[in-house]
C-alpha cells in the first residue's frame, strides 16, 4: 500500500491538497542528471557523518544525485559502512547485517526500533534536511509476502564517490523537479507530504 503516488507533469506546488508546510529548494549543480550536493548524513540523534565533495581527479561534478527512476538509496561505500555502523549500535546489529543481505522476515522487523536518516543536502537559501523514516528505507513484502528489503545500498566503489538517492528520499514528500529556474540548471523542491 505505501509504493503508491501521483505524478503531475507541470506544475505541482497549487495542489496544496497533496502537501503540508513550505517547500524546501535543493540546488541542482550540473544539469547532465540531477546533481547535488550531499553535505552530510545524520543517523538518529547521532552526530553529521560529512559528506565530502568531489576531487578533480574523480571528475564528478557533485556527489550525489537524486533520481526518480532509482527504487533505492545508492551511497557510495564508506558513507554506506559509515551509516551501517551507525545502525548496528544497540538492538540492531542482527538486523544490520541481514539489511547488508538484503532482507529479513517482516515478523523480526520492528521499525520503531529502526531511526530516522536525515540527508542534509546544498539548497538554494541554506541546508536542506531530508527525512527518510525506517519505513521508507525497509520495502515491506518485498522480495515476497512477509518479507522485508532494505532500499539503502552500497555502490561497492562502482559509483566513483558518488551516491544516487532515489525513491526513498522522495517518499515522504511532494517533489517537485523544476528545470525552469536558475538558468536551466533546476531546482528540485521538496513539501511534507499529507
Amino acid at each position: 500500500p505505501l509504493n503508491q503516488g501521483i505524478l503531475i507533469l507541470g506544475g505541482g506546488e497549487e495542489a496544496t491538497d497533496l502537501y503540508t508546510g513550505a517547500f524546501q529548494s535543493v540546488s541542482v549543480l550540473d544539469d547532465e542528471y540531477y546533481n547535488t550536493n550531499l553535505k552530510a548524513v545524520i543517523v538518529g540523534n547521532t552526530a553529521p557523518i560529512e559528506v565530502l565533495a568531489p576531487t578533480k581527479a574523480s571528475k564528478l561534478l557533485t556527489n550525489s544525485i537524486v533520481d526518480s527512476g532509482t527504487n533505492s538509496l545508492t551511497l557510495e561505500d564508506s558513507l554506506f559502512k559509515a551509516i551501517t555502523g551507525r545502525l548496528t549500535k544497540g538492538d540492531n546489529s542482527e538486523l544490520t547485517q541481514a539489511m547488508r543481505a538484503g532482507y529479513v522476515k517482516m515478523s523480526s522487523l520492528n521499525l520503531a526500533n529502526w531511526p530516522t536518516v536525515t540527508f542534509v543536502m546544498q539548497g538554494d537559501t541554506g541546508d536542506v534536511k531530508l527525512e527518510v523514516s525506517p519505513q521508507m528505507y525497509w520495502q515491506a513484502d518485498a522480495p515476497e509476502k512477509g518479507y522485508a528489503s532494505a532500499a539503502l545500498f552500497s555502490d561497492n566503489g562502482s559509483l566513483g564517490g558518488q551516491s544516487i538517492l532515489g525513491l526513498p528520499l522522495m517518499n515522504g514528500y511532494l517533489t517537485i523537479f523544476d528545470r525552469s529556474v536558475d538558468k536551466g540548471l533546476g531546482a528540485i523542491k521538496f513539501a511534507t507530504r499529507k
